[in-house]
């Protein structure tokens, strides 16, 4: 049996999360204190990324970001990895697109960008009867 840190109820099933590397603690599967344990983790991370610790890869669609070690530049070696897709570029990729059609496009780009090139923005061309 483990006590619940949220609700302090005894319970056998639910989430146990290691907080600063070290300590361990059980949410049981109460809603609120899932969304807790949730909020908890998202904090973890976010401290993990600032320190330079944890791959700060993250799309925006994903609910899981890349969990892997940080080796260059705040990410791990597979993202270190990447090239920004847009043409005469040669920055590193940050950041998968955005852009979303039937499905969200995925590829990655750097900060410069906002969206791969395949989906930038068409001039407006306005036709005027004569």
């Amino acid at each position: 049996m483990h006590k619940c840190v949220v609700c302090g109820k005894d319970d056998l099933i639910g989430f146990q999360l290691t907080i600063d590397g070290s300590d361990v603690v059980f949410y049981c599967l109460n809603e609120k204190c899932q969304r807790e344990a949730e909020d908890e983790a998202k904090k973890q991370r976010e401290k993990l990324v600032a320190s330079g610790k944890l791959c700060k890869w993250q799309s925006e669609w994903d609910y899981h970001p890349c969990s892997k070690i940080a080796v260059e530049r705040g990410f791990c070696e597979e993202h270190a990895k990447r090239a920004c897709s847009h043409p005469d570029c040669s920055n590193m990729a940050t950041k998968p697109c955005s852009h979303t059609g039937a499905l969200v496009c995925g590829v990655p780009i750097c900060d410069e960008h906002e969206y791969c090139h395949h989906h930038q923005p068409a001039p407006i061309q306005l036709r005027i009867p004569v």
